[in-house]
């Protein structure tokens, strides 16, 4: 995987991890927003408290609508920093537990390839022995030709083993890294948040004095008001724009509202349940035709394993950027065989019907570790898929999502069969 430098993102690009990040950091500036703006309402009111109070007249009635909604402000500011922390906080969190289960992953499957790589040189040293036996004998040359045969085939299997463990291990040590990071910045998370939650109730308390100290000996409606317009008065009078102006703001507060939360749902429907695709090329012809644009859904695979036969959308491992979309074939820990144009599962040959009959290149006869998918596109004369050691089998972190509906062109819109 590429590795990732800027700002607050993971040391590696996970897909299952890198939805909870952005969340993340979209909390984290939100609330770094949030508490710039408290900390300039803050200073603000300390200035209003220092400068205004002992110049003010008698009668301070004037000022209590201003003060007032100034507070109210800055209590905003603050709530509106603390969630912000909290839902980075949270965030993060899903993501510690999402990537720890990655690794834990990862970790079963390399056991699982170490456990069949002993086995397999244990295999390499009994044909090597057999070998040896039969060539001492010049009645056994055919059964010497067979061992050679087995004894290659066996150390080829070997050496691809020792390619996904290597390959294994690499995203273990990107998994651990992600871990690190996520748990840094968990802390950090943390600690903002304590710190804030600390700081509130000292605040307000600040706060609620200022409101105490200019309400006290406001007028009351249902007071008497002297004959004279005194500043009572004009306070009162000026009372309507005021509510008008808030019955405004209210309004305009409500829309915002909604609008932010059209963009938060829109913005978690685009990370966790579909993207769209357009396919590249004609590897998936006939299912598939070049420009199609397909929805693929995220959402999928967040709740059940991917299944034979389904189309799906993943990171292309020889091309950074880039995605393939391809059929699964092979699930973890099935045997895959390709043998004279056919494909074998177990042993047990494989209907295709969406080939057509095709005849599929290859020589393939490995068994899938835990967590790795073989994939090929339905043309099999052109596809680039994972026959080939560029594209190899595909980890369950890089598959995106599973291809159900194509929308585009219009003559074929529809599901995906």
């Amino acid at each position: 995987m590429d590795k990732i430098n800027s700002g607050y993102q993971l040391p590696y690009a996970s897909f299952e991890i890198d939805p909870f990040i952005l969340l993340a950091k979209n909390a984290n500036s939100l609330a770094e927003s949030s508490e710039a703006c408290a900390e300039l309402s803050l200073n603000v009111h300390d200035n209003t408290r220092t400068e205004l109070i002992p110049n003010l007249p008698e009668d301070k009635t004037t000022f209590i609508v201003p003060v007032i909604l100034a507070a109210d402000s800055m209590s905003l500011a603050l709530d509106a920093a603390v969630k912000a922390r909290k839902s980075e906080e949270e965030a993060l969190y899903a993501a510690l537990t999402r990537a720890e289960t990655l690794l834990e992953r990862q970790q079963e499957s390399a056991r699982s390839l170490e456990e069949e790589i002993v086995s397999l040189n244990q295999q390499v040293e009994t044909i090597r022995h057999n070998f040896t036996s039969a060539a001492d004998s010049p009645v056994t040359v055919n059964s010497s030709s067979s061992e050679a045969k087995t004894l290659l085939s066996t150390l080829e299997k070997t050496y691809k083993k020792h390619n996904q463990l290597k390959s294994c291990r690499e995203k273990i040590t990107e998994s651990q890294a992600n871990i690190d990071y996520i748990r840094s910045r968990y802390n950090t998370a943390s600690e903002r948040l304590k710190a804030l939650e600390e700081q509130l109730p000292l605040v307000k308390e600040r706060l609620d004095s200022t409101r105490e100290y200019f309400t006290a000996g406001a007028p009351q409606p249902d007071e008497e008001a002297p004959q004279e317009e005194t500043a009572p008065a004009r306070v009162k009078a000026a009372r309507p724009a005021a509510q008008a102006r808030g019955r405004i703001a209210a309004t305009i507060w409500s829309y915002a509202k909604i609008i932010l939360v059209a963009i938060l749902l829109a913005f978690v429907v685009r990370v966790y349940v579909f993207d769209i695709t357009r396919v590249d090329g004609l590897s998936m012809y006939p299912t598939l035709n070049d420009h199609d644009d397909l929805i693929h859904l995220k959402i999928t695979y967040l709740f059940s394993e991917p299944q034979r036969g389904d189309i799906v959308v993943f990171d292309a491992p020889d091309a950074v950027g880039k995605d393939y979309v391809k059929r699964i074939i092979g699930l973890p820990n099935e045997q895959v065989t390709i043998e004279r144009g056919q494909v074998y599962i177990n042993g047990k040959r494989l209907n295709e019907s969406y080939v057509d009959g095709a005849y599929t290149v290859g020589d393939i006869n490995t068994v899938l570790p835990d967590g790795f998918y073989f994939v090929m596109g339905d043309n099999r004369e052109i596809s680039r898929d994972s026959r080939y050691d560029e594209v190899g089998l595909i980890s369950i972190d890089r598959i995106h999502g599973k291809a159900v509906f194509r929308v585009f062109p219009f003559n074929d819109f529809g599901v995906i069969e």
